[in-house]
C-alpha cells in the first residue's frame, strides 16, 4: 500500500485526537489520496479516520471519493460502515416524498415501538450531554453508533452516575445542536477508553432504549 504521502506515519501512529487534526493535510492531495485511503479503511483502527478524510476530498473530487467508500463499504469493519453509510447520508441524501400521516386524534404520544415511560412508569428527569465531538470525533460517533450515554476520563464520567433508569437524554453536539435523544436503561457501567487496557474504567455510560 502506498500511503498518502504527507505525514502518514504520525496518521498512522497518533492517537485518535491528534489523528484528526491531519486530515485537511493528507485530503489536500486530492484522488492520490485515495488508494492508500482506501486500504486504511479495512481496519478498525484508521478506518474512521480514512474515512473522514474521504469525506473532506469530497468536496473537490465528489464522484471518485464517493466511488472509493462504495467500493470499499462490505469489506469493512461494522464501526466503520456505519460512518461511511453516514458519510453518504450526509454527501448524497436520498430523495423523500412527503407522505401525509393520518393520525387518530386519541393515539398517545409515542416512541417507535414502545411508549415514553416504559418500562419505568413515569419518564424521569431529563438531562443534556455534550457528546464530545469536538474533543474526539470518535466518541461523538460511538455515542450514537452504539446507542450510548458516555463521559470520559475525571471529572466528566462522573456525570454518568447521576443519571438514572428512565431518565430521557438528550445528545448535543456543539455547532449542531441536539443530535439524537433516547431513554437510560439497565445499570451504569464502566469500560475502558476505546477499548484500550492502559486506560482501564475511563468510560462510565449507560445504554439509551428506546433511541
Amino acid at each position: 500500500m502506498t500511503p498518502p504521502e504527507q505525514h502518514p506515519e504520525r496518521a498512522e501512529h497518533a492517537t485518535p485526537g491528534k489523528r484528526i487534526e491531519l486530515r485537511d493535510s493528507i485530503a489536500a492531495h486530492g484522488i492520490d489520496a485515495l488508494p492508500g485511503l482506501s486500504a486504511w479503511l479495512e481496519g478498525d483502527r484508521l478506518g474512521y479516520f480514512a474515512a473522514r478524510v474521504i469525506e473532506r476530498i469530497a468536496k473537490e473530487h465528489r464522484q471518485p471519493a464517493l466511488r472509493a467508500l462504495r467500493d470499499a463499504r462490505d469489506g469493512v469493519p461494522a464501526t466503520v460502515a456505519r460512518e461511511i453509510d453516514a458519510i453518504f447520508e450526509r454527501l448524497d441524501p436520498p430523495r423523500r416524498v412527503a407522505i401525509k400521516r393520518q393520525v387518530n386524534p386519541r393515539e398517545p404520544r409515542t416512541w417507535p415501538r414502545r411508549r415514553l415511560g416504559h418500562p419505568y412508569g413515569e419518564a424521569g428527569s431529563y438531562r443534556v450531554l455534550n457528546t464530545s465531538h469536538h474533543n474526539n470525533p470518535l466518541d461523538d460517533s460511538y455515542m450514537l453508533g452504539e446507542h450510548r450515554a458516555a463521559a470520559f476520563f475525571d471529572p466528566w464520567k462522573h456525570r454518568i452516575e447521576i443519571l438514572e433508569p428512565g431518565d430521557i437524554v438528550f445528545l448535543y453536539r456543539n455547532g449542531e445542536g441536539i443530535v439524537a435523544m433516547g431513554q437510560a436503561a439497565g445499570p451504569l457501567r464502566k469500560r475502558a477508553y476505546q477499548g484500550n487496557p492502559e486506560h482501564p474504567d475511563e468510560e462510565f455510560y449507560r445504554d439509551l432504549q428506546p433511541f
